[in-house]
Order: C-alpha cells, then sequence, then structure tokens
C-alpha cells in the first residue's frame, strides 16, 4: 500500500468535487458520484479525527521518549 498523507485526503476530496460539478452525468451517474462523495466523506471524517487524535497523542508524549505508544515511533 502505498503512502498517502492529509494532502492526498485533500486532493481526493476536490476531485470528488470536481466529479459532482460535472454536467455531462446524467441522473444514474449523478447518483452513483453522490453515494461515491458520501463514502469518500465518511473514510475522510475518521482519517482527520484519527489524525488530530495522533497529534494530541504526540503533543502530550512530546520529550518524554520511551512511554510514547508505538504508533507514535
Amino acid at each position: 500500500m502505498a503512502t498517502q498523507n492529509l494532502s492526498d485526503l485533500n486532493g481526493y476530496l476536490f476531485t470528488a468535487l470536481e466529479r459532482l460539478d460535472s454536467d455531462d452525468l446524467d441522473e444514474d451517474q449523478l447518483r452513483f458520484e453522490i453515494k461515491r462523495a458520501q463514502a469518500i466523506v465518511g473514510v475522510s471524517q475518521t482519517v482527520i479525527a484519527n489524525a488530530a487524535i495522533y497529534l494530541k497523542t504526540e503533543h502530550f508524549y512530546d520529550g518524554k521518549g520511551s512511554d510514547k505508544p508505538k504508533l507514535l515511533e
């Protein structure tokens, strides 16, 4: 799996927005894109919440060395 980051996530969100804004979509395609965008938003919210927890934890453990959880190493 490729390493991805929040900048990549931002790109995915804007790509989804561009697809939704396409004038070339028929009604069925638009419904599909709406469902896809809803799924992307749901996963994105989880990624963002996880990043926020990571940053809070990183701040809490900053300078404490070996007490740091494995996720932050």
